[in-house]
């Protein structure tokens, strides 16, 4: 290669590079080979990245949908318990009071003979 090719593939690199806006940064071995292939294994295209965090974002909300579901669904466990407790209690009550106007019609029964 002549001095002059040489010259000129230097100056391509440096306008690459200023291009790029890669400042003061160590120039990476895959960029001195051939700046026109310097896509690494490290490039992430954005549009792959843009869908990764928006099915990140889909299964955060999922997650946190089902949790509220799940919260919901115990609520709604303990609420029909605290109403069967609370029907268990009033039918008690209702017995014991049939239970007790019995007696009393069978006491008063027993004194009209």
């Amino acid at each position: 290669m002549s001095r002059q090719a040489a010259t000129v593939t230097t100056n391509r690199r440096a306008d690459w590079r200023a291009d790029k806006g890669t400042g003061n940064r160590p120039v990476l071995p895959t960029e001195r080979e051939n700046p026109m292939t310097t896509t690494t294994h490290r490039y992430v295209d954005p549009i792959v990245r843009s869908t990764q965090m928006i099915l990140m974002y889909e299964a955060l909300a999922r997650a946190q949908y089902q949790e509220r579901l799940a919260e919901a669904e115990h609520e709604r466990v303990a609420l029909r318990v605290a109403a069967a407790r609370r029907h268990q209690r009033r039918a008690e009550r209702a017995a014991r009071r049939a239970s007790r106007a019995n007696r009393l019609a069978s006491v008063a029964a027993a004194r009209a003979l």
